[in-house]
């Protein structure tokens, strides 16, 4: 399960990891990383920007090598954003 931020008013409430995959630890890590980036939480409070869900993409495809190698995905207008 993830790790709720429920109490802030802009950012992201939840964050988690997909599960099965090696080294949940480290993605965790990186995700709160990304999360508390000060240029992501300025840009955040500047729009007012509240998203519930910061996950992983599961890996698929070469970034540079596969004709299509998504690096992130805003799903439901911001309800989720993965990001790989």
């Amino acid at each position: 399960s993830g790790v709720s931020s429920a109490s802030l008013p802009y950012g992201f409430r939840n964050i988690e990891p997909l599960p099965g995959l090696p080294d949940l630890e480290r993605a965790t890590k990186i995700l709160h990383k990304l999360a508390s980036d000060p240029g992501v939480v300025a840009v955040m409070k500047l729009h007012k920007i509240s998203i519930e869900c910061l996950t992983e993409l599961y890996p698929k495809g070469q970034v540079g090598r596969s004709a299509s190698c998504l690096m992130g995905l805003n799903v439901n207008k911001g309800e989720k954003i993965c990001l790989r």
